[in-house]
């Protein structure tokens, strides 16, 4: 498996609850950090994740508040 990347999205459209814990799965995969990237989409601010995302390199999408299926194409 050489040149691998992958994008991993994680979106969460009004749900804070299980975001740290879905984030953190993902930065703990055993696959090298240099093989993939987070992209976390979500549609509010919160210091706690807001901070996570930023200490572990994870790229950020704040979209507005649209329909899910908007949303989710975003």
């Amino acid at each position: 498996m050489q040149n691998v990347f992958i994008s991993v999205v994680v979106t969460a459209y009004n749900r804070k609850d299980f975001l740290l814990e879905a984030l953190t799965s993902v930065v703990n995969q055993t696959l090298s950090r240099d093989k993939y990237e987070i992209i976390c989409v979500k549609n509010y601010k919160e210091k706690q994740i807001d901070d996570y995302i930023e200490r572990n390199g994870i790229k950020s999408v704040l979209a507005p508040d649209l329909p899910v299926g908007q949303y989710i194409y975003i």
